[in-house]
């Protein structure tokens, strides 16, 4: 989360509201959409992620790449409950231990 509000400038209630859906990795933009997120004075707005955080956003990439590895979709918070989180691996970890065991 550090991370990301580094590389985006958000602030702290749209951070904790994005989704995957509101990002462009490829434009390395992020939409802040009042209609969806929290945001203030209800703004909407695309935001271009600052130049010199390549790091920062080589972390945050890696996140959304374990997001995606665990099945989090577009309309999923980029970053999700603890409880949600736990209920994910749990699925995960079960999934890899039965496909070693076969059916």
């Amino acid at each position: 989360m550090v991370a990301f509000s580094y590389v985006s400038g958000l602030r702290t209630g749209a951070l904790t509201s994005v989704c995957l859906k509101h990002l462009d990795l490829e434009k390395r933009t992020v939409e802040q959409d009042a209609t969806d997120m929290r945001a203030k004075n209800g703004k909407s707005y695309r935001a271009n992620w600052f130049p010199r955080t390549e790091s920062f956003q080589e972390v945050f990439i890696a996140w959304l790449e374990d997001l995606s590895r665990l099945g989090f979709k577009d309309q999923d918070g980029v970053f999700p409950s603890a409880k949600d989180l736990k209920f994910r691996l749990a699925s995960a970890a079960l999934w890899a231990q039965r496909a070693e065991t076969g059916p």
